[in-house]
Parts: structure tokens; sequence; C-alpha cells
């Protein structure tokens, strides 16, 4: 997965896409965290990634997507860390 980050403005907020969970048949989840510019879905770039991202998820039976949407660049970082064992 590819992660596009931007530079931008301030607030802080973060949003879980439902998604399959995983069964008894599955072996491994694939998780993935998307985190968007502070900017978030408004812009064509984080909201055209994050379309690819819940299409992909919803194509896989074991597949789980959470969208992080910071309010500021100094909450990168932090974002980013509060995904361990996601690919990002």
């Amino acid at each position: 997965m590819l992660l596009l980050v931007q530079a931008g403005a301030s607030g802080s907020r973060q949003a879980l896409v439902p998604s399959p969970t995983a069964t008894p048949r599955c072996a491994q989840t694939f998780r993935v965290a998307f985190v968007a510019d502070v900017a978030g879905l408004g812009s064509s770039v984080d909201a055209a990634g994050w379309r690819g991202v819940t299409e992909a998820v919803r194509e896989i039976s074991c597949g789980r997507a959470e969208l992080a949407l910071p309010g500021r660049p100094s909450e990168y970082r932090r974002m980013l860390q509060a995904y361990p064992g996601y690919d990002l």
C-alpha cells in the first residue's frame, strides 16, 4: 500500500470504516491503516486513495481498513505509530 501524507491545518479526527471481519477460514487478516492529509477526504488525492483501499478490502474476505484523519501535521507520527501490525 502507498501512504500519501501532506501538510495542512489543525483539529484531530479519526474514523473507522466497517469492513469484513476475519472468519474461521482466514489464516490471517489483512489490515490497512490509511493516514490522510489534514484536509481529510476533501483532498482529491486522499479521497482517491481511500476509495482504492475500501474497494480492495471489500474484495478480500479477510480485510480490515481504518482511516486516520490528523488535525495538524504534528499528529502524523502519533497516528502512524497507533497502528502496529497494520500495513500503512
